[in-house]
Order: structure tokens, then sequence, then C-alpha cells
């Protein structure tokens, strides 16, 4: 795995522009947004539904959406270096 796709696995967007000097692949900016929303949607239910463990369900339900979205961010740039289409087309 490259160095860029460490940094985007970790780092995300801040990570590419401070570490790297890129942006996201192209076709990833709506990806980002939701990625980011549904990370923080399901962070509040962890909270909601598991009040006796709040800060637990917190923390590990903002790891699991970080981690997810960095493989794909990871992938998307992998794809953008073979050449692939990264978003689908209009």
């Amino acid at each position: 795995m490259t160095r860029v796709r460490w940094i985007a696995l970790f780092f995300h967007l801040p990570g590419l522009r401070l570490f790297a000097g890129r942006g996201l692949p192209e076709g990833a900016r709506l990806a980002n947004a939701v990625a980011a929303a549904l990370t923080l949607l399901a962070m509040g239910l962890g909270a909601w539904l598991v009040p006796e463990h709040r800060f637990l369900a917190v923390v590990t339900t903002g790891l699991v959406g970080h981690f997810a979205w960095g493989y794909r961010l990871q992938q998307l740039i992998a794809a953008e270096a073979d050449g692939a289409p990264t978003a689908p087309r209009r």
C-alpha cells in the first residue's frame, strides 16, 4: 500500500491536503460528506440507545465510521491510480 493510501486511511481529506499535497479523488466529495453525516448519526444513535455506556458507544461507532470511510477512500485512491473511474458518470 502506498504512502498516500495510508494517509487516506487514517487522516482522510485533511491528511491528504497536509501530508500529500492533494485532495479527494474525482467524484468522492459527496461520498465524503455522506460518510461524515452517517458517522455523526451513528454516534448520536449510539449515545441515545446505550445511555449507560454512552462514552463507549460514541467512541466505538465513531471509530467504525472513521475506518469504514478511510478504507473506502484508500480504495478510491488506488482505483484512481490504476485509471479506473471512481464515480459513476451521469
